[in-house]
This record gives structure tokens, sequence and C-alpha cells, in this order.
């Protein structure tokens, strides 16, 4: 369940250095191929843990301990979990996809790309009650950068 959830969130871990520095229209052609091969993947592993599920259900299997559990319990929690994300991914292809279209190519981007140090930042300072000081703050530091560069 986890899976979706750090999905929608764009916590899932990303090694893209790269991805970062190519052109938007490239990124975002490149973002599309990430989610599609990802759908394709946990599409079968979803498919697969439903069928598991399904037989495990159909045959009365239980584990061997002397609780003796039926094993569709677990492994239907298992299967709705990864099912969940596929439908995660469908919904964030979807929209990302959308957005493309429709010209908003850096929307798309941003919400395909993972969350960087400064969209952590943010959320700590947002979750101590801190973030309109801390945007001020930036804003100055900003400034003051700028005028230094310009001299």
């Amino acid at each position: 369940l986890g899976m979706a959830g750090a999905l929608m969130e764009r916590a899932h871990v990303r090694i893209d250095v790269l991805v970062q520095h190519l052109p938007l229209n490239l990124r975002i052609w490149l973002h599309g191929i990430s989610l599609l091969v990802l759908l394709i993947v946990c599409g079968f592993m979803a498919w697969g843990a439903t069928n598991l599920a399904i037989d495990s259900y159909q045959m009365n299997s239980s584990d061997l301990s002397s609780w003796h559990i039926p094993l569709a319990i677990p492994q239907g929690i298992w299967a709705g979990g990864l099912v969940l994300f596929v439908l995660a991914i469908i919904a964030v292809g979807a929209r990302s996809l959308k957005l493309a279209l429709t010209g908003s190519t850096a929307l798309a981007d941003s919400l395909l790309l993972p969350r960087t140090d400064i969209d952590e930042a943010e959320e700590t300072l947002e979750a101590l009650g801190k973030h309109e000081e801390a945007l001020k703050l930036a804003a100055a530091q900003h400034a003051d950068a700028s005028q230094e560069q310009s001299k």
C-alpha cells in the first residue's frame, strides 16, 4: 500500500542526475517511458499476485503454523497493494500526459521528478510552522546572491 502513496508523494528513490540536465521535452519523454515500464512490470506483478491469492483461496491453502491462517488473506492484501500501485501509476501517467499535451510540460515535469532537497526542507519547515519565515529568508538570501553576482 505504501508504494502507491510514495508514488503520489514523489517519494520513491530515483537516480536521475543526468535526466535533470536534459531539455524539458526530452525529460518528459523519458519520464513517460519510465512510467510505462513501471506499469508493465507492476502490472505483471499484480496479475501474478492476484492469481496466487485466488488459487490459495480456491485450494483452502493455509500456513504451516498452529494457527492455520488462510494464505489468501496476506496474499490478497499483497495483491491489493500491487493493484492499488498499478492504479496510481495509471493516474499519475494520465495526469502528466494531459498536462504535457495541453502545453504544461514544466508542470508535468515537476509532477514526475522526485522531490528535491528544497522540497524536503520546505515540507519540514511547514511541519514546524515556520514555512513563511523560511520563504522570506530564502528570498532575502536569493536577492543578496543576485546583487553579489551583478557586481
